[in-house]
């Protein structure tokens, strides 16, 4: 495994000082950049492991009985048990703003607002010769194909469903040219799948609520507002080795999943007693999350 992630992150806010003014506000800009970078793939020791966990030597599963599969790069040795690649990356900006007005002495108003743009970028390559083993011999006895799929079909690569000679050097320079069309590059020999999708939202959401100072120590208050977190990118299965099971369940899985929204009503109230030394917060909440 060699996860990584970078995040930077800023905000910028302007702001009244003087509490005197019957119109206070805040606004500002907020900046946000995230890059995720998961990848997975064979490393140093998987032969030790596969040897003390299944009792084969690991390098089998690649169709052989010596040397350590490595993490495979187009040009290296055809080792590879299994390589996995993902890169998110959100970028996102945002303005707000919020403004209270004191229409009395005792009623203020509020009304503020979000504006965001989101963006996520998704990428991703898997394959290798993955899920099962090739016939072959193992300690000097020949051993017949142990396929992985639970139909016993056999599997060498999200590719195919039946072995192909493998040509990494037909690979794609990068996983966004592979994404662009990944099937000329598996009939060319590559065992990799590639998948690249984007994501764009453009949120709004806004705030109103209204208080009113009964006394200097009741206050009586309404507000609305609405939320939304933003959706996401559904890594996409081999559609080779599922094409029968996203048949079954009705077609191709989605790319991507909808965001969902909060609208938040609360009434309430806040009342101290007994000259300040005790105070009650009362408050009724109506949310609809969608």
């Amino acid at each position: 495994f060699n996860n990584r992630r970078n995040q930077v992150t800023q905000e910028f806010r302007v702001a009244t000082i003087d509490p005197s003014w019957r119109l206070q506000f805040v606004g500002g800009v907020f900046i946000e950049h995230e890059h995720n970078h998961i990848n997975v793939g064979s490393n140093w020791n998987e032969t030790l492991l596969a040897q003390q966990v299944r009792g084969v030597n690991e390098a089998y599963f690649a169709g052989g009985e010596t040397g350590v599969p490595t993490l495979q790069v187009p040009g290296a040795n055809q080792v590879d048990v299994s390589t996995r690649n993902i890169d998110v990356v959100e970028d996102e900006l945002s303005g707000f703003g919020e403004a209270s007005y004191m229409v009395t002495s005792k009623l203020k108003l509020t009304v503020g607002a979000r504006i965001t743009q989101y963006q996520q970028k998704f990428g991703q390559q898997y394959g290798g010769a993955v899920a099962g083993a090739p016939a072959g011999t193992l300690n000097g006895q020949a051993v017949a194909f142990q396929g992985t799929s639970d139909t016993g079909a056999i599997e060498t690569n999200p590719n195919s469903l039946t072995p192909f000679p493998l040509n990494y050097a037909a690979c794609p320079p990068s996983v966004a040219a592979g994404g662009a069309n990944t099937g000329q590059y598996a009939l060319a020999g590559c065992p990799y799948q590639y998948a690249t999708a984007t994501l764009k939202e453009h949120p709004i959401t806004p705030k109103i609520g209204a208080s009113y100072q009964l006394t200097s120590s009741d206050l009586l208050y309404v507000t609305y507002s609405e939320g939304q977190r933003p959706g996401g990118i559904n890594p996409p299965p081999p559609p080779t080795q599922c094409a029968q099971d996203l048949a079954n369940l009705g077609g191709s899985a989605p790319l991507t999943y909808q965001h969902d929204t909060v609208k938040s009503t609360e009434v309430g109230g806040k009342f101290r007693l007994f000259d300040g030394q005790m105070q009650i917060n009362a408050a009724a909440f109506h949310i609809d999350w969608q």
